[in-house]
């Protein structure tokens, strides 16, 4: 992940946010513990989602029900720069 300068705090945690999260998926997987992370690249408002935050809302329910990889994005990376 390359820093932004106008996003240093995000850019700064993410990685270890992002470590400490598979970790935690990894070890509780066989427990019935589910960790996810979704990732957003941008503002939600600047996204302009066709069902706005409904979307967002929608594609965290879905981490919730179904199993699946640790890490998901709401949209492609290049989609959501600023």
């Amino acid at each position: 992940m390359k820093a932004r300068a106008g996003f240093a705090g995000t850019s700064v945690a993410f990685p270890s946010e992002s470590a400490y999260g598979e970790m935690l998926h990894d070890a509780l997987e066989g427990e019935g513990v589910r960790v996810s992370q979704l990732v957003i690249p941008g503002g939600i408002p600047k996204l302009e989602l066709p069902n706005g935050i409904d979307d967002v809302a929608d594609r965290i329910w879905g981490l919730h029900a179904n199993a699946g990889e640790f890490r998901t994005m709401l949209i492609p990376l290049e989609d959501g720069r600023e």
